[in-house]
């Protein structure tokens, strides 16, 4: 009897044992596949990276719980500590008989009747269910993420690239054969071998076709796009193996043929490489730097392309000077960055310190971003603009509009005004109280003066509505006063609104100039000088921009001529001038719109009677479509198939037609056809409406 309760034990130690190993693998299997659906958001999802997160889990787990295994020790304590019956003595069942005392033996006899009618449960089934419903839903959640994860827009690997071309039609006579793809080098992908004779790759790629044949072969020619023959070249001399390499620069397709048997057609779609994109955040198109202003102006941009940039930088023209006298100075900024490969995109900010720049007031910077690619490929931005304002020169009006002169005759200029405010600050701590006063108030008097003298030149010739755009002419008071109205609607030279002195512009941009004089005054007359200041410099400001609004700027050319032949001048030789002459040879071609009209009312007729009609106008429609599947794969080489197939059963008679094909072509026609164009047609009026319009005409005429 104990030799069957000893076995019990030890199959109990072996079935836990089993479960304890199970609980684990699915305890690693849950945790591994939530690491995965967090890699699958972050990197290009991979079936290879969730069994990669499996093992070095469970790797993880044997470390760091060595003794994992279920020793006879621990089927012991546990039966001891969950059955009282056997009275702590369960390990006694697994000793030798000869070992036992006469105590023990006894003992033994007793409990082994007891664990025999036990129905021992297991200490795992309960963590059993529960990380086995873990690990189930962590992997449902690890499957939904490989769904809707998207890939990177860097990698163009061979899933991404094969996912919309279709399956592969093969000729009998090939055993194998493969694609070897060498992407050009400024993409930065690896080659690729692929079981495929549709493609899909960058602009550039190199394409190695590799075939085997099971039977000896004379030649294989690879067509391209029906026009262009190219013979593969056998790489044995049994003639089974052949191979061709070829650099593809454009869309198309092709078609095999194996000693007088054609193959299916075959597609080549090309993935062009994109330009640079720039954005710039800041500054804005335009920046006026005034007075006061700090002149670092902060340059933030993002770049980024589809496999990597090389190179970037700032080109900054600065436009000093005015009139005739205009110079520009063109240089190069560097950005502050590191181009690496690889690296997609890049996130730049730096400062343009216009003193570095040796700019001085009243130039103007022009500049633009320029990126370069890994192909070469150059993208430039739009043109930024930042003006730093000359506010230490006089300003006149001559000749600003309509080339008359209407300079003030003798006036204190707004810098005058400006550097004497800066002179009674500087004033303020060593002179009295009512000095300074005195002196802010003389410069709101000057002010007021400077602003009547611009004043003149929209009409102002007093203080009413002086510096204030769009004032009401008429009081609600002179509402039915005749002399009010008439003066509201007369032409005169004296009021604001109606003077005509200048042009619509000139008279706007004055009228700013006199709202911030109007400004300044008041602060100085309410003895704020500081205050003043800001509004006094922007008046300064618009004038500046009113006699230089005229500035523009246009980038430097040059010229190359061709060289001169010292050994040729003075010669007189004339021997190779001749009269130049032009050879067109005009080919009057028929319609494609035409034909492919007349293509589409055949194939109707075919598929309304389900027979081949008989006729060219199928043939002479296989060049258009030919011609646009070459350029459009995808779109129209299924097309391009169905009406081979159709010419086909048209040369050998057949009598049944697939409708499939039919329908293929007549919607690829539809859509090369162009629509007609809409021309305006006299509409032909109904009997009854054109006797009663005679009618009506009649009774008009006399009326």
């Amino acid at each position: 009897m104990p030799d069957n309760v000893k076995h019990k034990i030890l199959t109990l130690r072996q079935q836990w044992h089993q479960q304890s190993g199970l609980t684990r693998l699915l305890y690693a299997i849950a945790i591994g596949s939530a690491l995965a659906s967090i890699a699958s958001i972050l990197l290009p999802f991979n079936v290879w990276l969730m069994a990669a997160f499996l093992i070095v889990i469970i790797a993880i787990i044997a470390l760091i719980k060595e003794k994992w295994q279920v020793s006879n020790a621990s089927v012991t304590n546990y039966l001891n500590q969950h059955y009282t019956t056997l009275e702590d003595s369960s390990e006694l069942l697994l000793k030798d008989s000869d070992t036992l005392n006469i105590l023990e033996q006894l003992q033994v006899q007793k409990i082994s009747r007891q664990i025999e009618t036990l129905d021992v449960k297991s200490p795992y089934s309960k963590a059993l269910y529960r990380i086995g419903g873990m690990a189930l839903v962590a992997l449902v959640v690890t499957f939904g993420m490989s769904k809707i994860s998207k890939p990177s827009s860097r990698s163009i690997d061979a899933i991404s690239l094969q996912s919309s071309v279709k399956k592969d039609v093969i000729l009998p006579a090939i055993n194998k054969f493969t694609v070897n793809i060498q992407p050009p080098s400024y993409t930065n992908l690896p080659n690729r071998k692929q079981a495929s004779f549709n493609m899909q790759l960058p602009v550039g790629s190199k394409a190695l076709w590799q075939i085997t044949t099971n039977i000896k072969v004379a030649s294989i020619t690879i067509t391209f796009n029906d026009s262009l023959k190219v013979m593969m070249q056998p790489s044995d001399e049994s003639h089974t193996a052949w191979q061709m390499v070829r650099t593809i620069t454009q869309s198309g397709f092709y078609q095999l043929n194996i000693d007088g048997k054609l193959s299916d057609l075959y597609q080549i779609e090309t993935i062009k490489d994109a330009l640079p994109i720039i954005s710039v955040a800041s500054p804005k198109p335009n920046t006026i730097i005034d007075f006061g202003q700090p002149t670092k102006v902060p340059l933030n941009l993002t770049i980024t392309d589809d496999y990597g940039i090389i190179d970037a930088f700032v080109n900054a023209t600065i436009a000093s000077g005015s009139g005739e006298g205009v110079k520009f100075k063109e240089q190069k900024i560097a950005l502050a960055t590191s181009f690496k490969t690889g690296q997609l995109q890049y996130n730049i900010g730096q400062i343009i310190d216009l003193k570095k720049l040796a700019m001085q007031p009243g130039d103007e910077l022009y500049f633009y971003v320029k990126a370069i690619d890994n192909n070469l490929q150059e993208s430039r931005s739009d043109i930024f603009i930042i003006t730093l304002p000359d506010t230490t020169q006089l300003i006149n009006l001559e000749g600003v509009a309509n080339n008359v002169n209407f300079k003030p005759e003798l006036f204190r200029s707004e810098r005058q005004i400006i550097i004497d405010a800066e002179q009674l600050l500087k004033d303020k701590d060593t002179i009295s109280l009512e000095s300074f006063k005195n002196r802010s108030n003389n410069l709101g008097v000057d002010q007021k003066l400077l602003r009547l003298r611009y004043g003149k030149f929209l009409g102002e010739e007093n203080e009413s509505n002086q510096g204030i755009e769009d004032a009401e002419s008429l009081d609600a008071k002179d509402f039915g006063d005749g002399k009010a109205m008439m003066d509201a609607v007369t032409d005169k030279h004296d009021n604001a609104e109606d003077a005509s002195f200048l042009d619509a512009d000139t008279k706007k941009r004055l009228k700013a100039v006199l709202n911030e004089m109007w400004n300044a005054e008041l602060q100085l007359r309410t003895f704020k000088p500081q205050e003043a200041l800001p509004f006094a410099y922007k008046a300064l400001r618009l004038l500046k921009d009113l006699q230089q609004s005229s500035r523009v700027y246009v980038a430097k050319t040059s010229l190359k001529t061709t060289p001169l032949k010292p050994e040729k001048r003075l010669t007189a030789d004339l021997t190779k001038v001749v009269s130049p002459t032009t050879q067109q040879q005009v080919v009057i071609a028929a319609n494609n719109n035409t034909i492919l009209q007349a293509a589409l009312s055949v194939l109707e007729t075919m598929k309304a009677h389900e027979c081949i009609a008989s006729g060219s106008v199928l043939a002479q429609a296989l060049p258009i479509i030919s011609n646009k599947a070459s350029t459009q794969p995808t779109a129209y080489l299924p097309a391009l198939t169905a009406l081979k197939q159709l010419l086909l059963q048209q040369q050998q008679a057949t009598k049944t037609i697939n409708k499939a094909d039919i329908i293929v072509v007549q919607k690829a026609i539809q859509k090369i056809l162009a629509a007609p164009i809409t021309t305006p047609q006299q509409q032909n009026a109904m009997p009854s409406k054109a006797l009663s319009t005679e009618y009506f005409n009649q009774l008009y005429k006399h009326k």
